[in-house]
């Protein structure tokens, strides 16, 4: 996880941070108090020869105590001793030494030696100094250790570290942090039965707790939402079966009328029949008539029936200009009624997949109308085009129009501009569900010189041989 490894790292360099920053202090204030000691110990040794050569001095004279000088300083491995007089000792320290002379050690350090001017004025003759050197080399190989020390323990606090701060990393943070990210993608993917749990009393454990019940108020909500989709749907057919028998109710007149004169036929051609029963050929066509009359009459009853039985929607293949022209017969009779002419222009073929009933039912409802808006005398012109990937449909007639102020306003539910009792104001607003659910659109396209709609399908692609 990101967040564990910056984490690790953040640690890790905080804490090199501070070892490095004492480490450094630490060995500068050692290094401080070495070289302190060893100018200590250099200036005692001297002081101490210096009293062993100033007795000499005294007793036997310089050269005794010169050589006593010579001597121990062959004697000692990292010490040596020299004695300086005064012009000797201005020599050598030029600028160092004031008028005065050397009132006290003075102390010269150069990359490899460390040297120490202690003054003394013997009992005979000027004074001077006596200057003991000392070799680095300790002191340098001291440093080297103390910042070996420091670094190998720098490095293993490091590692020590950065493998606690990773453990302690993956534990308390990876591990949860990773299974709350595993839990909210499940939930983005519909799973939202799963608890999480995480067992914490820490922000971990709350934000566990608080993925906990937000699946819980997403599941409640995505079967509220599902129980609500299916009640709707439930609404919906039954609206569009009450529309239909609606419509069904409207058609009855004509029905009627169209019943009547093959009814009218049929008692005409039998009471022929039993006039003539010397003349089978006559009988028999008498016979003839009525079966073909009878046929006529199941086939408006069923057209009818189909048209008002409440199916689940169901698409299949089929051809919106077979449909159209099934739907001008049904409405023929209530057209003739009126007076008014149906006009139906089509192309060959304008293939759909779609739910045939509910097809009918729009084609009805528009057309039923269109019919009925329209004067006596006057035409409803059916169009069915194959445009492109769509199919067309325009259904348009001769009556007065929608005006402009009530056209945004046909498709909502229970709005209509007929008469009590004439319309429920849910023809266009069922057609129009329909129709988006089968991909398409329907809409008023003019509405001044008479009323013009325009629906149009995604076709369904023809399989050639």
């Amino acid at each position: 996880m990101r967040v564990t490894y910056r984490l690790s790292m953040w640690l890790v360099a905080g804490n090199c941070l501070v070892l490095g920053g004492y480490g450094a202090l630490a060995l500068q204030r050692e290094i401080s108090t070495f070289r302190r000691t060893m100018e200590r110990d250099t200036r005692s040794a001297g002081e101490a020869l210096l009293l062993l050569a100033g007795e000499r001095w005294r007793e036997d004279g310089r050269e005794a105590a010169l050589a006593a000088i010579e001597r121990s300083s062959k004697r000692h491995s990292e010490l040596s001793f020299r004695w300086l007089d005064g012009d000797e000792l201005r020599t050598e320290l030029g600028g160092g030494l004031g008028e005065g002379g050397l009132g006290a050690p003075h102390f010269v350090r150069s990359p490899t030696h460390l040297r120490a001017f202690v003054p003394f004025a013997p009992p005979h003759g000027p004074p001077g100094a006596l200057v003991v050197q000392k070799s680095l080399g300790r002191d340098q190989r001291y440093v080297r250790r103390s910042l070996a020390r420091l670094g190998l323990t720098t490095l293993a606090s490091i590692l020590v570290s950065a493998a606690l701060a990773a453990g302690l990393g993956q534990a308390l943070v990876g591990a949860p942090m990773r299974r709350l990210v595993d839990r909210l993608q499940r939930v983005g993917g519909g799973e939202l039965s799963e608890r999480l749990d995480l067992d914490r009393r820490d922000e971990f454990g709350a934000l566990g707790d608080a993925v906990d019940r937000m699946s819980a108020s997403l599941e409640e909500a995505r079967d509220r939402a599902l129980r609500e989709a299916s009640e709707r749907a439930a609404a919906l057919g039954q609206l569009r079966h009450a529309e239909r028998l609606a419509t069904v109710g409207r058609l009855a007149a004509g029905v009627a009328h169209e019943l009547g004169t093959p009814l009218n036929v049929i008692l005409a051609r039998a009471k022929l029949a039993q006039r003539q029963r010397e003349q089978p050929e006559q009988v028999v066509a008498h016979t003839d008539t009525i079966a073909q009359q009878a046929q006529r009459m199941t086939r408006i009853v069923r057209q009818l029936l189909d048209f008002a039985r409440a199916d689940e929607s169901r698409k299949a293949p089929c051809d919106l200009r077979e449909l159209t022209q099934g739907c001008l017969d049904v409405l023929s009779s209530l057209a003739r009624k009126r007076g008014v002419e149906l006009v139906l222009v089509a192309e060959e073929g304008a293939p759909l997949l779609a739910d045939a009933t509910q097809l009918e039912q729009v084609l009805t409802n528009l057309v039923m109308n269109a019919i009925q808006a329209s004067p006596s005398g006057g035409a409803v012109r059916v169009e069915v085009a194959r445009a492109g990937d769509r199919v067309e449909l325009i259904v348009s007639d001769e009556g007065p129009g929608v005006p402009p102020q009530l056209a945004e306003r046909i498709f909502e539910p229970f709005f209509t501009t007929k008469d009590v009792g004439d319309g429920t104001g849910l023809g266009l607003p069922v057609a129009h569900g329909i129709v988006h659910e089968h991909g398409g659109t329907i809409e008023l396209v003019e509405s001044e010189a008479g009323a013009r709609f325009r629906i149009v399908l995604p076709a369904r692609e023809e399989v050639r041989g």
